[in-house]
This record gives C-alpha cells, sequence and structure tokens, in this order.
C-alpha cells in the first residue's frame, strides 16, 4: 500500500490526540512547503500552532499563531489573518 500524505496522517494524528506525532507528519509537509517555496506555508504553520495548543504548549502556540499572523496581515489575507487572531483570543 502507497504511503498516505504526511497532512492526512497528521490528520489522523491529531484528531486521535497523538500530538508528537501529528507534528512529526506535519513537519513532513512543512519541509515540502519550504522547498517548494508554497506560499501555503504559513497555512500549515497555523495547524501546528494548533496542534501545540492542544498539546498545551502554550508559548509555543502564541509563538506560532502571532508568527502567522504577521505574514498574513503583511500580505492583506484578511481571513486568514482574521482566524490567526480568533486563535490568539
Amino acid at each position: 500500500m502507497k504511503d498516505p500524505k504526511p497532512i492526512n496522517l497528521m490528520t489522523c494524528y491529531q484528531d486521535t490526540r497523538h500530538f508528537q506525532e501529528a507534528l512529526t507528519y506535519i513537519q513532513l509537509a512543512m519541509d515540502e512547503a519550504d522547498k517548494t517555496n508554497f506560499a501555503g506555508k504559513h497555512i500549515i504553520q497555523m495547524n501546528i500552532s494548533s496542534i501545540q495548543y492542544e498539546d498545551k504548549n502554550y508559548p509555543a502556540a502564541l509563538a506560532s499563531f502571532e508568527s502567522s499572523a504577521k505574514y498574513f496581515g503583511e500580505h492583506n489575507m484578511q481571513s486568514y489573518l482574521a482566524d490567526a487572531y480568533l486563535n490568539i483570543g
């Protein structure tokens, strides 16, 4: 059987509350985004932030959400900016 995409594995692990495994696979997706200069890497970063929050790693989650919010603000991505601010609180 062919391995599923890392983002799909991340979702499965996150949904079953296996946060370290989820972070492993989302990092693979982020590495791929970095290699291809994929503009959506900040959206992937928001997923990382959510996992960090669910894992009660609040300082890391806050830093990640703030970094994403800064990027979204600078690039006039208002819907994503609002989502980042919603998660910051």
